[in-house]
């Protein structure tokens, strides 16, 4: 899965619900926070219960001219996905039924 060797990243400001602190996912509100693993990145993301508003950067290693792959979640029940790799819409068509076409860009990092 390249989403565990990639690097992730919050940008500013993730609001979710988790009954632990996930230092990783708090990015200042003057730039994003902190590149973790995606190892890190997976163990954070099992302890949130809830993302209402945020968005999250991964990278491939050696690649850090643009995002891989960037999610952001619009409320708790709406998230957009953007990324060139076709693999990353199979894997989103096979795990949710309701996909549609961007409308936007993701922010200029």
């Amino acid at each position: 899965m390249r989403g565990r060797v990639a690097h992730w990243r919050a940008l500013p400001s993730p609001s979710y619900v988790s009954d632990v602190d996930i230092a990783p996912f708090e990015a200042a509100s003057d730039g994003p926070g902190p590149w973790i693993s995606g190892e890190e990145f997976l163990a954070c993301a099992r302890a949130v219960q809830q993302v209402i508003d945020g968005e999250f950067q991964a990278m491939q290693p050696g690649d850090r001219s643009r995002p891989w792959l960037v999610l952001r979640a619009v409320d708790s029940s709406w998230w957009e996905a953007y990324s060139d790799d076709p693999d990353v819409e199979g894997a989103l068509r096979r795990a949710f039924h309701d996909l549609r076409p961007a409308r936007y860009q993701p922010r200029a990092t």
